[in-house]
């Protein structure tokens, strides 16, 4: 769960506050850790802080002795040149030595020789670099393609001569939604004439039975006398439409056997076949 620089530096402090029985004078190049142990446990130690898990650690060895620690607790600018040395300035306002430049030196290539068992492999790192390469170009291409068709400019002439500049883009806007026809006829006139006044009778005896069961209450006697009269009434236009479909139909008789006569034989061959 050490994954970055910080929680290394703050897990190296820990270690070397373990290993002294006083808090001791320490000099580190990471200025979060100065920070986080000047602001005290509570601090170090809450919910929020992604390394409360090191600092409650060092707190738990360190007991009484916080404000001393970050006292002792010195920090040097670091990754300078051997120009920074008796130049740059520490927290307590000393200039870097020699030895403190030279001490950061060896450390950091400590921890390089202890991050390279982890480290990427080159062909890896190689192969990341040029996809990152490699889609940089594809926006860059998208977005040169993409102004060049939103802004093409054209040579236009005028009725009277002149030439003009018109500017074309590659796009459409999107599809209006035609706005919706309002009826003004009555509802109930034009049931009437779709369908007959009978049907029109039915349907709207029909849909107030279906409004009164979707309320779900009790429908009272004059709605159960209208769904009946509506059911009466489509009842007889049923009727009457069968009526009219038999009519238009020409029934002719059958011709040939009867069904009985073609039992009948049915029976003979099976006999026959029989005995």
């Amino acid at each position: 769960w050490v994954e970055t620089a910080a929680a290394a530096e703050a897990w190296a402090y820990s270690v070397v506050v373990g290993l002294t029985p006083m808090a001791p004078a320490n000099t580190t190049d990471c200025l979060e850790v100065v920070k986080t142990l000047s602001a005290g446990k509570m601090a170090a130690i809450a919910a929020t802080r992604r390394l409360a898990r090191v600092w409650a650690r060092t707190f738990g060895i360190l007991e009484e002795q916080g404000s001393q620690a970050a006292a002792k607790l010195t920090w040097m600018p670091a990754h300078g040149s051997s120009a920074t040395i008796g130049v740059a300035t520490k927290s307590n306002g000393h200039t870097i030595s020699g030895l403190d430049w030279r001490a950061n030196r060896l450390v950091d290539a400590l921890a390089k020789a202890a991050a390279a068992f982890d480290r990427v492999l080159p062909w890896i790192a190689q192969k990341v670099w040029e996809s990152g390469q490699l889609a940089e170009h594809a926006a860059a291409s998208l977005g040169v393609v993409t102004h060049a068709a939103n802004m093409h400019n054209v040579q236009a002439q005028r009725p009277e001569g002149t030439s003009v500049t018109r500017t074309f883009q590659d796009s459409r806007p999107p599809p209006r939604a035609e706005p919706r026809r309002m009826c003004t006829e009555d509802p109930e006139a034009l049931l009437e004439t779709a369908l007959g006044p009978l049907a029109a009778a039915s349907a709207r005896g029909a849909k107030r039975k279906a409004s009164t069961q979707e309320c779900g209450g009790r429908p009272t006697v004059a709605q159960r006398r209208a769904a009946s009269t509506a059911t009466q009434i489509q009842d007889r236009v049923d009727a009457e439409q069968v009526a009219k479909w038999l009519e238009a139909r020409v029934l002719q008789p059958r011709s040939g056997a009867s069904a009985g006569d073609r039992m009948q034989a049915i029976r003979e061959r099976l006999c026959d076949k029989r005995f």
